[in-house]
């Protein structure tokens, strides 16, 4: 735009009239034909034309300037014989009229530069228009002293996401998110003091709270005569959403190249040259990572593995067998030999081809070899000896291995037993539950834990519990059986029946029992409450069980007894006759006498208390009514005391009375 405006004062100086009014009518420029008239455009400029209007109608017809901007284009005018234009110039958010006479001293010389001025001004104002209204990048023109926005096109709109009606009312960094406005304020005066400023990178905030990183150029420029900066922004979503995924690519492959359980090299694949390795590498061969970086791939093999200045693997793997599995040996830096497989790959990075060598040290596993051989009969006394019943068994049934758990728990010896089916052993109702499984195991169905009864030796019916992880067992990779690990849990299920037996006699007794037999957890909730419960509090054991006892109680009498039982149970102690006032449904108090043990795990945790509750109500308003009757009786003796202090008192003063009346008669008769 300031291009514009340059170009319209250039030309239009040399005409014999040139004003130029903005669309609140006024002043912006004149030339100096103008000035003649007796005008100076220092004092006039930004004021309204008014005066020229006024006392000089031959020069610029207010009228006509007006109705030029309400038309929204140029029109002419002949006042007193003089040929006007007024040419509507609409630059964008800035909207102009130029006010010009078509006479000039060389009439033919100005209508030639009117023309080329008429040419220049749209071919000029379309460049504009096009590179400021359908730039790809926001391009915004911020008051350089005040940092409000002046203008902007609709790109700058979209990134901000605010119409130019709501920006041109805020400052450049109110659409910064408000951590970092005062950085942004800092950054706009360095810009503003220094004329121009570095690309930046920085963030807009939407008003639905979106965050767009952009990039960010600006410089200060002039227009008409005041200072503003323009910058232009580009959104950088996209290369920041790229950079994001290619530094995480990056640190992927990086986690991945570090983390792997092989030693993985990179060389170049023309020099041999290592560029770089992982820690499994450097401990591979014993060396630093600096001690490797930069040195020849053949310092990692002995020197019979070299030929022609590489290892004979890197020859092969860069050309006939890339990608293949070839087994070497490398060379710690003590020159100890470890025997490894190689697989390498040639790829091509940053226009450098390279090679990655991934190698899986095979020496432990030769070593686990020999010593997995040497050990098998310690494997096989471990599984005799195993406390768990462990078989394998054929597609058919038959066992065809069995540990000596399994002859302990049936009686049958080895002979009995291998070779038979194993629904020889099972109980009736065992048989089609156990073929079932065998049948879907082999299918590769997996199959949950389940019990089955088989028949001792001796007649005695044995439970067992089959595990859920059935493997299987191969031989030369194909199927030979399922090894199946088993437990006997026997005299486990006799002693669940029993404690079956105890808690259905417990819950027996409870139900029978006059007095509220309760269970809580380590949350004071109620797990289990006696049918009694619905006789004392009204409540029946579904409405109790969840909640805690604090809940039936008056708010004051739920804080005192809550104190208690907080000491009660940081000390693991049984509450003993613990007296507390509870409210029935119908909100009646009565008051329960508890009593209970906590319950512990094996680490001795309290996981909670089981106990009593008995009503004794009627029992505490008999002792508050015989503790009345006490304090009536108090009362009564008290007085009696009293009363009979003052009735001694008053006999002691008579008889002193009588004395003393007798000593007094007795001085009168011996005058």
């Amino acid at each position: 735009m300031q291009d514009i405006l340059g170009l319209i004062k250039k030309i239009a100086s040399n005409l014999e009239v040139s004003i130029l009014i903005d669309h609140d009518l006024n002043i912006i420029w004149f030339n100096k034909e103008v000035e003649k008239k007796g005008f100076k455009l220092t004092k006039i400029r930004g004021k309204s034309g008014h005066s020229i209007f006024k006392n000089y109608p031959e020069l610029c017809d207010e009228f006509s300037v007006a109705e030029a901007f309400n038309r929204h284009k140029s029109i002419n005018e002949k006042i007193k014989e003089r040929n006007i234009d007024y040419i509507y110039l609409n630059l964008g958010r800035e909207k102009y009229v130029l006010v010009i006479s078509k006479k000039t001293k060389d009439e033919k010389q100005g209508i030639i530069e009117w023309k080329e001025t008429e040419e220049a001004l749209r071919e000029s104002f379309g460049k504009y228009h096009a590179l400021f209204t359908q730039a790809m990048d926001g391009i915004v023109l911020i008051d350089a002293k005040t940092g409000y926005i002046s203008d902007c096109n609709p790109h700058f709109e979209t990134l901000s996401g605010r119409k130019f009606s709501q920006l041109k009312k805020m400052r450049i960094w109110d659409l910064r998110p408000s951590d970092k406005i005062r950085a942004a304020k800092n950054k706009f005066l360095e810009v503003s003091k220094k004329g121009k400023g570095s690309s930046s990178y920085l963030e807009f905030e939407k008003p639905n709270k979106e965050i767009v990183p952009v990039e960010f150029v600006s410089r200060v420029i002039k227009l008409k005569n005041k200072k503003y900066i323009q910058s232009i922004v580009r959104d950088i979503s996209e290369r920041r959403k790229i950079e994001t995924q290619l530094k995480e690519s990056e640190e992927k492959y990086r986690k991945q190249f570090e983390g792997a359980l092989d030693a993985i090299f990179i060389a170049e694949a023309d020099t041999g040259i290592l560029i770089d390795c992982n820690d499994v590498a450097c401990k591979l061969v014993e060396r630093t990572k600096s001690e490797i970086v930069g040195k020849h791939q053949r310092i990692l093999h002995p020197n019979d593995e070299i030929e022609k200045k590489v290892s004979k693997t890197f020859k092969q793997h860069i050309t006939e067998k890339e990608g293949q599995v070839l087994e070497a040996q490398v060379i710690t830096k003590k020159g100890m030999r470890k025997n490894v497989v190689i697989k390498a790959n040639v790829f091509t990075f940053k226009g450098k081809k390279l090679i990655q060598g991934i190698f899986h040290d095979i020496s432990e596993q030769k070593k686990a070899n020999l010593a997995l051989k040497e050990n098998r009969e310690k494997y096989k006394f471990l599984v005799d000896s195993a406390e768990e019943l462990i078989l394998i068994i054929s597609r058919t049934g038959k066992i065809l291995f069995a540990n000596n758990s399994v002859f302990e728990v049936t009686g049958y010896s080895s002979q009995e037993v291998i070779g038979k089916s194993i629904v020889s052993f099972l109980c009736r109702d065992s048989v089609k539950k156990v073929l079932s499984s065998i049948e879907k195991e082999f299918l590769g169905r997996i199959q949950p834990g389940f019990e089955v009864r088989i028949k001792a030796k001796s007649g005695e019916i044995k439970i067992l519990l089959l595990a859920d992880k059935t493997k299987y067992v191969k031989e030369d990779g194909k199927i030979k059986g399922l090894l199946i690990n088993a437990i006997d849990i026997t005299e486990k299920k006799r002693i669940e029946e029993k404690l079956k037996e105890s808690e259905k006699r417990f819950l027996d007794i409870a139900l029978s029992s006059g007095d509220f037999i309760w269970e809580v957890d380590k949350n004071g909730k109620y797990k289990f409450a006696s049918g009694s419960v619905d006789e004392i509090l009204g409540y029946t054991p579904n409405e109790i069980i969840g909640k805690t006892p604090f809940d039936f109680m008056p708010k004051e009498e739920a804080k005192r007894i809550a104190r208690i039982f907080k000491e009660i149970i940081s000390e693991k102690r049984p509450v003993i006759d613990l007296q507390n006032w509870n409210l029935t449904k119908r909100g009646v108090e009565v008051c329960l006498l508890t009593n209970g043990k906590p319950i512990l795990d094996k680490q001795g945790n309290v996981m909670g208390y089981r106990g009593i509750d008995k009503d004794i109500t009627e029992q505490k308003k008999a002792e508050e009514e015989r503790q009345k009757l006490e304090n009536k009786l108090k009362e009564r003796i008290s007085e009696l005391e009293k009363f009979q202090r003052l009735s001694v008192g008053r006999e002691l003063k008579m008889i002193e009375l009588k004395k003393r009346i007798r000593e007094l008669e007795k001085k009168s008769k011996k005058r």
